[in-house]
């Protein structure tokens, strides 16, 4: 018979991380959760969870400006679909992008 398959994905959870009313829309909420930086944004579309820092040069990509469903980091213009995380010139060196959820009044991510 033959063996299982060998994963080393690690398992996602999901790890709540502000009350609604802490991020209202327009806003963002700067979160780590296990040391690993986030950033919450409430879009016009909802809300979005990214890595704080950008893949390129580790720069605050989540200060950067948001302009529809995209954001641009502040160090050297990059800029990240808020949907998949792709490099919209380049589509590669993708932006962490996260599972959001509401469970009442809590928002939960999904992180590793």
């Amino acid at each position: 018979s033959a063996s299982p398959a060998c994963s080393t994905a690690r398992p996602m959870k999901w790890q709540k991380v502000a009350a609604l009313q802490q991020i209202p829309q327009g806003s963002r909420k700067h979160v780590v959760v296990d040391d690993h930086e986030y950033m919450l944004i409430h879009a016009r579309d909802g809300l979005h969870c990214v890595d704080h820092r950008c893949p390129h040069a580790d720069g605050a990509v989540g200060d950067g400006m948001v302009l529809g469903k995209h954001i641009t980091c502040p160090l050297h213009k990059w800029r990240f679909d808020l949907g998949d995380g792709s490099h919209v010139h380049k589509g590669t060196r993708s932006l962490g992008i996260y599972a959001v959820r509401l469970q009442g009044n809590d928002v939960e991510i999904e992180v590793p």
